[in-house]
């Protein structure tokens, strides 16, 4: 998971080069990995504001509470996409399961 979505801040420290260079927001992305650095399609992405009062300390704050939010996020997005494979594979028994348990 990385906490900056544009593709200049990849790897490390992006927070610390966000208030560097005056950005107004900063973003978190959950992505695949791959061969790059921060370069695998993105799963999830927000974007969240930098205030005048923001330091990096309330910075990294903000981004670790978030990170929970994004990647809880993503993992439903996987969720659904097994639940769909799985239901076009073992139908109709599957459905019927989905149908009477799901959440």
């Amino acid at each position: 998971m990385s906490r900056w979505s544009f593709t200049f801040y990849r790897g490390r420290n992006p927070l610390n080069w966000a208030l560097i260079n005056g950005e107004s927001k900063f973003g978190i992305t959950v992505h695949y990995v791959d061969e790059g650095i921060d370069t695998g399609d993105i799963v999830e992405q927000r974007l969240y504001s930098i205030t005048q009062e923001d330091n990096y300390q309330t910075l990294l704050d903000k981004a670790i509470n978030e990170c929970a939010n994004v990647l809880f996020s993503a993992i439903l997005k996987f969720h659904k996409v097994i639940l769909k494979l799985l239901s076009k594979r073992y139908s109709p028994c599957w459905n019927l399961f989905w149908n009477k348990n799901h959440w």
